[in-house]
Order: C-alpha cells, then structure tokens, then sequence
C-alpha cells in the first residue's frame, strides 16, 4: 500500500512541475502574413464589400473597404482576421516603414490597392510591408 502512495505522490509532483513549466513560458502571438485589395475610404458601388476596417495612425483613423483577403503564411483564414478585429474601434493600429505607411495614407479613394502586411493577433496591430495598386484581374477568372 505504501508503494502505491509513493506512486501517486511521485506523479502527483511531476505533473506540478510540468504544469509550473508550462505555466511560465510567455506566449507571444505569431505573425501572419497577409494580402487585403481594397481602398481607402467610403464604401462604393461594385465594392464586394467582405468589411469596412478602422485603421489607426498615431491620432488618426483611416477606413479601409476590403474586397479581398488572404492568408498568405498561418494557420488561419482570412475570414477570421476580419472576425477578431470587428467588435473593435479602431479594428487594427498600423505600423511599418514610414514610407510604406505614408503611401497608404496618401492614397486616393478611388485607387484600387493590394496591401501586404504581417497581421498579430491579440494586439491587433497590422504592420506594413507593402501597398501597391492593385493589378486588374481577369472578371472571367475566380482567384
């Protein structure tokens, strides 16, 4: 019987001790690389319109109507990106390279554009590595 006990006090410690372990590694948010076509501003017609995002720069805000996303590298779809960030004001801060960030916020309404960045989850912070306009796709093709 005591054989027993000393068993079970011996698995009881090192579960604890995996616990503890486990307990104080930090979990920092992975990073994942997106693609979003879209444009600044209000809503227009022929927008698919799969969301409208608050963008945040320093005190600014900016609106992003987005047409299209894709999960470019991560375990998630684009889909659930604009499902975190939607009960948010502002959905997502920005960050990046000044330039990359200048040349979204400059951007004109009616520019189509393709924007790359690397989205991290929990803090919401969508930072920049790229905003180009976007090519003209094929109205025949179903990308």
């Amino acid at each position: 019987m005591t054989s027993v006990r000393r068993v079970l006090a011996v698995m009881v410690m090192l579960l604890a001790g995996v616990a503890q372990v486990e307990s104080s590694r930090q979990v920092v948010p992975r990073a994942v690389l997106i693609r979003m076509e879209g444009h600044i501003g209000a809503p227009r017609p022929g927008d698919r319109g799969l969301a409208k995002l608050t963008l945040r720069r320093d005190k600014g805000t900016i609106e992003f109507q987005v047409n299209e996303i894709w999960v470019l590298s991560g375990d998630l779809v684009g889909l659930d990106i604009l499902h975190e960030v939607e009960p948010y004001e502002p959905n997502m801060s920005l960050a990046g390279p000044p330039e990359v960030v200048d040349r979204l916020l400059a951007a004109s309404p009616d520019e189509l554009l393709e924007i790359t960045a690397y989205f991290r989850r929990g803090v919401r912070i969508l930072t920049l590595s790229g905003v180009e306009r976007a090519k003209k796709r094929d109205a025949s093709r179903s990308d």
